[in-house]
């Protein structure tokens, strides 16, 4: 399948994604406590297996794809916008950031460790974007370091009490996120150059699927929606558009030659 039909897939479905995640919120899920209402357990679940069979098929699409030339994407404008406007949510995020009371001081050192990293490296890409210098290779580890930190302190946070589909989306987000940027720091770094393409292609669509579902439903329900559906941090919202905008940005950088 070519890039430019993995492009139609993704903007077909990620419109799907949003409305069945939408259709969920709003008639199958509590607004007060975000489990499912009594009777709609159902078609809850069937709603959030369409956004993740969705997110499967676009991913298996997409490693299917044709070779391209193994090579970070140029500077440009819009990655320059997208990891400044990273860098931002992030610190807002890390301002604002709460920590359940289970919470051990050692993992709470290293998420704000890793969250000022990221700040501090997606500053660094803005800049780049504008000024055209380049970055050691190692330092694109950092946004890989952070997202395996979310991923680890997002299982341990979630108590089995607490498994709501907000929360399931949230860790799957920063699953793909880990995959995805696992992915990219290879690509800077010149490892698994044979299918690496393909994994970044994969795994950026993926993410900016699932990562961008969670997100602008989330926001469309309280903006347009008649009571407030408040279960996850808005910080984090944010911070999770945000990086779903990112892998879309980056991955079409990445490919766009062959459009």
């Amino acid at each position: 399948m070519s890039f430019k039909k993995i492009i139609i897939a993704f903007s077909i479905g990620l419109p799907i994604c949003i409305a069945a995640r939408i259709l969920q919120i709003l008639f199958t899920i509590k607004s007060k406590t975000g489990f499912y209402l009594h009777g709609q357990e159902n078609l809850g679940r069937v709603l959030l297996a369409v956004i993740f069979v969705v997110a499967a098929l676009l991913y298996l699409f997409a490693f299917k794809a044709y070779k391209t030339p193994e090579k970070p994407p140029k500077n440009n404008l819009f990655l320059a916008i997208s990891s400044g406007c990273m860098a931002l949510v992030l610190l807002n995020e890390f301002l604002g950031q709460r920590f359940p009371t289970t919470a051990l001081n050692w993992q709470i050192t290293m998420i704000k460790i890793s969250t000022v990293a990221c700040i501090a490296y997606f500053i660094t890409i803005a800049l780049q974007g504008i000024l055209g210098f380049k970055l050691l290779p190692i330092l694109h580890v950092i946004p890989c370091v952070f997202a395996i930190t979310k991923t680890i302190f997002s299982f341990i946070s979630i108590s089995s009490l607490a498994i709501i589909s907000d929360n399931v989306l949230l860790v799957a987000a920063y699953c793909l996120l880990m995959l995805f940027f696992v992915n990219y720091a290879k690509l800077y770094n010149n490892l698994d150059t044979d299918l690496n393409f393909r994994k970044i292609l994969a795994t950026g669509l993926a993410t900016s699927i699932v990562c961008n579902t969670q997100a602008v439903a989330y926001f469309a329900v309280n903006i347009f929606g008649n009571q407030e559906y408040l279960h996850t941090d808005i910080s984090v919202m944010f911070t999770v558009l945000c990086f779903g905008i990112f892998t879309l940005a980056f991955t079409i950088s990445h490919f766009y030659k062959t459009l």
